[in-house]
């Protein structure tokens, strides 16, 4: 099988080696202003990149990342890539949102210097909420009744890549050219064919993947292996879920009746399947050196879970 001719830019690797630093700062601000001009924002050049706001943790690295930019002018921009669904993820994108509103006030001032605060979210999943499945761009922010918006800030922009990819929309304008490299450039073998704008064209070249010296090949390696990784622990606890659900529904559906059986069934397989990676993921990190406070920290779960799955690993 042929390998891929560029680098994943969905990886954090990926991402910041081809969004950030110096170099590649027209670049950003192009991909950025690609997806907030249609309403009516603008950045005219960045100040500041920072690309460690949500820590660095192990488990952001794989599924989530980003980076936070400031404009001249004190806009502040959020980027973030979200690879695996999450629950609460919206709420969790509000939060992180709203953070970054209240830190661009400084103690005292007046309410009127508040910056404008651009939330994009780059989504490699379709998700559970109904109005984000609607198209591959939606956009929220805070609107009265006729659509008008009341406040240019915050202004949230979600991209849904899968849609994108089922839609497969004509590749005419610079954004809909984004995502298609976005959404395919980590399993092209081939160059893209008529490309002309020459900034496409040296974004193209910098992924290359023969371009990596050996350094920075054995960093994207890692990264994309503990994606893989990641991804087949999920399949496997979905698929083992569904497995022990259909088994335990046929068993009750024989005593209760067939329709109370599946139900039990699917909401049984769901839980052990949970079960199940969560005794995986706490294995991987204990392996890695985490104590079990850093650890139910990192998965949201009481350390009183953690030592008995700890224990029973014993």
């Amino acid at each position: 099988m042929k390998k891929p001719l560029y680098i994943d830019p969905l990886t954090d690797f990926g991402f910041k080696k081809l969004f950030t630093g110096k170099k590649n700062l027209p670049r950003l601000l192009s991909f950025i202003n690609c997806l907030i001009e249609p309403y009516g924002q603008r950045i005219s050049h960045i100040t500041d990149v920072n690309t460690e706001r949500l820590g660095d943790s192990p488990l952001d690295k794989v599924v989530i990342f980003d980076i936070a930019v400031q404009g001249h002018h004190g806009e502040q921009v959020i980027v973030e890539v979200q690879r695996c669904k999450q629950d609460h993820y919206l709420k969790r994108s509000l939060f992180y949102t709203a953070r970054a509103i209240s830190q661009s006030l400084q103690s005292g001032e007046d309410y009127g210097g508040v910056h404008p605060v651009y939330s994009i979210h780059i989504l490699d999943f379709i998700p559970d909420t109904p109005g984000l499945v609607n198209d591959y761009v939606i956009d929220v922010q805070l609107r009265n009744r006729d659509g008008l918006a009341i406040l240019e800030s915050p202004l949230f922009v979600f991209v849904v890549l899968p849609i994108f990819a089922k839609q497969k929309p004509v590749l005419s304008q610079e954004r809909e050219f984004w995502f298609h490299l976005l959404k395919n450039m980590g399993t092209m073998t081939t160059k893209p064919q008529n490309i002309d704008q020459e900034s496409f064209m040296e974004f193209l070249s910098d992924a290359e993947y023969s371009r990596l010296d050996q350094k920075d090949r054995a960093a994207y390696d890692l990264r994309l292996q503990r994606y893989r990784d990641w991804n087949s622990v999920l399949s496997t606890a979905k698929n083992d879920g569904l497995k022990e659900g259909e088994q335990l529904g046929l068993k009750k559906g024989e005593q209760l009746g067939l329709k109370k059986g599946e139900q039990l069934g699917i909401k049984k397989g769901k839980e052990e399947g949970k079960t199940e990676l969560l005794t995986q993921l706490v294995t991987g990190l204990l392996s890695d050196g985490y104590d079990i406070a850093t650890i139910a920290k990192l998965l949201r779960v009481s350390i009183e879970h953690i030592e008995k799955i700890a224990a029973e690993l014993t």
